[in-house]
């Protein structure tokens, strides 16, 4: 029977629980921030979403290009600008979506901020209200 191979070279045990711990701790503290600002409490969910797919490259592969400071708040600052650009502009959710995601996409290969989780938060700022 053959055994599920590491996803990670290097990744030991132990570091895979730390960025676990740390991803789960990193999502607490913005929840736990998020529910302090006066704000309703239906939006946290559309929060999280992006900031865990961030927290998940940042925690596991540190090193990663995209998990570097400029892609992680560019990106996803811009991604979020379009997303919410999209929503305005485009009547329909199918097309405002589909343009607020490839169009992060191009957005940040333009300012050199690829994040993937950027991505996700175009689609959130679309799909979101």
């Amino acid at each position: 029977m053959q055994q599920f191979q590491t996803l990670l070279a290097g990744g030991d045990l132990l570091s895979r629980f730390l960025a676990a711990l740390g991803a789960g701790l990193g999502i607490l503290i913005v929840a736990l921030i998020c529910a302090a600002v006066p704000v309703e409490v239906a939006n946290l969910p559309y929060l999280r979403a992006p900031v865990a797919a961030t927290a998940g490259l940042l925690f596991v592969v540190p090193a990663s290009p995209m998990a570097q400071p400029w892609p992680v708040i560019g990106g996803t600052f811009l991604s979020a600008l379009l997303g919410v650009l999209m929503y305005q502009l485009v009547a329909d959710v199918i097309w405002a979506s589909a343009l607020a995601v490839g169009g992060s996409i191009a957005v940040m290969a333009v300012a050199r901020a690829m994040h993937p989780p950027g991505c996700a938060a175009a689609l959130t700022a679309v799909i979101g209200p």
